[in-house]
């Protein structure tokens, strides 16, 4: 889920050796452990057929047709990429290598 305008639909789910990036079918995106212990969450749970979308303006956003995005607030800043690191962190980087959101 690395490219601009990649879409996580329910339940799908990216991994690394270290950790799980996971769109289940409650709407509720989680970063896990590689263990499946949950680190962050969205808070969108309850949100069934919610999907999240690392959009062209660079924004990570979970879409629920009955309820306003939830978004990372990093929109607008230019070539950037969303990483999910060997470590289980999750993070956006911008075109210097500079990072600009982090969970």
């Amino acid at each position: 889920m690395t490219a601009e305008g990649t879409v996580a639909n329910p339940d799908d789910s990216h991994r690394t050796d270290n950790g799980i990036l996971v769109m289940p079918g409650d709407g509720n995106f989680v970063l896990a452990e590689a263990s499946w212990r949950p680190c962050r969450l969205s808070n969108t749970w309850g949100w069934p057929g919610a999907y999240a979308v690392f959009r062209n303006d660079r924004n990570l956003v979970v879409y629920h047709y009955a309820h306003p995005p939830r978004d990372s607030g990093a929109r607008g800043i230019s070539g950037c990429r969303l990483i999910l690191r060997g470590d289980g962190s999750l993070l956006i980087r911008d075109f210097t290598g500079g990072t600009t959101w982090f969970v």
